[in-house]
């Protein structure tokens, strides 16, 4: 699998629509039951674990890429007063190009870009897993009061 900052714009769409159109998919349905819980869970684990690894990488470009853009502004802080020394400091980064002919700035808003997409789509699948938890704990915790009830009306109690 290519990087994700290394993707084409037309292959980082591809990735990102197949990836949405993926956790969408993912519905957890009020009547859970158990093996759909499993089901539920293995889904969910399998985009999580391949694209937290993918993530890992773009965050650590996107740091890169962040990292050379201040370094590089700070050579260019030259200039009589604050604005030149900020335009100056532009002028810097956006000197350095790739051969395509995108600036660092560039790169760094398309990182930020990808970054915070992926970051939104692990935040939905944490979330959705989150809830099924949540869901699983309440069927288990009606499941022990049933349980309790049918008990106590066995032992003679009323309902």
């Amino acid at each position: 699998m290519i990087p994700l900052i290394d993707m084409s714009k037309d292959q980082w769409t591809e990735y990102r629509d197949n990836l949405s159109r993926d956790v969408k998919s993912i519905h957890i349905p009020t009547d859970v039951n158990p093996k759909s819980a499993i089901s539920i869970l293995s889904k969910i684990d399998s985009i999580y674990s391949n694209l937290r690894l993918h993530f890992s990488d773009l965050k650590s470009s996107k740091e890169r890429i962040d990292l050379m853009v201040k370094e590089i502004e700070r050579v260019g802080l030259q200039g009589k007063n604050e604005d030149e020394r900020k335009r100056n400091a532009a002028l810097e980064v956006r000197k350095i190009t790739t051969e395509a002919g995108f600036t660092l700035y560039d790169l760094q808003r398309e990182s930020t870009e990808r970054y915070m997409a992926i970051e939104g789509i692990l935040d939905v699948l944490i979330n959705k897993q989150n809830r099924l938890i949540t869901i699983n704990g309440l069927l288990k915790l009606d499941k022990d009061l049933m349980v309790s009830s049918d008990s106590f009306a066995y032992m003679g109690g009323s309902r």
